[in-house]
């Protein structure tokens, strides 16, 4: 059920190309994380410094 529901979302194959290319996306996720990691080098939340919205958001969707 899945494969099914994802292949219905985005596309046939998806799930085995994601699992073939599974080193170059992770890879690429970490580069696109860079610049928050950069933010919250300098505190402990992205805007502020008390945790907004956003701060939960971001957890949430690293979390997932």
């Amino acid at each position: 059920m899945l494969i099914r529901h994802k292949e219905r979302k985005f596309g046939r194959g998806c799930v085995e190309g994601w699992t073939t290319h599974r080193r170059y996306l992770c890879a690429r996720f970490a580069d696109l994380l860079k610049p928050i990691d950069n933010m919250l080098a300098a505190s402990p939340f992205l805007l502020t410094d008390r945790p907004l919205f956003v701060d939960y958001n971001l957890y949430g969707v690293l979390g997932n």
